[in-house]
């Protein structure tokens, strides 16, 4: 189902951004820390995750391909004779999500996905 602008409709869940989790000084710092933690696969770093939110509200828009996550990673790059090309950090399996806006209140509008929103009135009814 598709909503409309308009749409009266109830949310379970909605999307909040997150907090990146640090700042890295360089390559010896990241893999230290991944080494820490035990990331093998490049540093995961959610963007935006879902949390509880029950309220109704009205569609007031749509957001197409909002990134939600990523991973973060050291590339040793490629020596090209005059220096090493494409050395640094690089990101790689992004996720991105398709968002309705709902506004609650005067003053809350929320990112929410499709399936977390059920209808209660459409906008074409009186």
């Amino acid at each position: 189902m598709r909503y409309e602008l308009g749409d009266y409709v109830k949310i379970n869940k909605r999307w909040k951004r997150e907090e990146y989790p640090r700042v890295f000084e360089g390559k010896d710092d990241f893999f230290n820390y991944c080494d820490k933690n035990g990331y093998d696969d490049g540093l995961p770093i959610m963007i935006m995750k879902k949390v509880v939110q029950i309220e109704q509200g009205f569609i007031c828009g749509i957001r197409k391909e909002i990134k939600t996550f990523h991973r973060l990673d050291w590339s040793e790059g490629v020596d090209v004779g005059m220096g090493i090309a494409g050395e640094g950090f690089y990101i790689h399996d992004q996720q991105y999500e398709d968002m309705y806006l709902v506004a609650t209140r005067m003053n809350c509008i929320y990112r929410v996905s499709k399936e977390d929103i059920e209808l209660l009135k459409d906008a074409e009814e009186n």
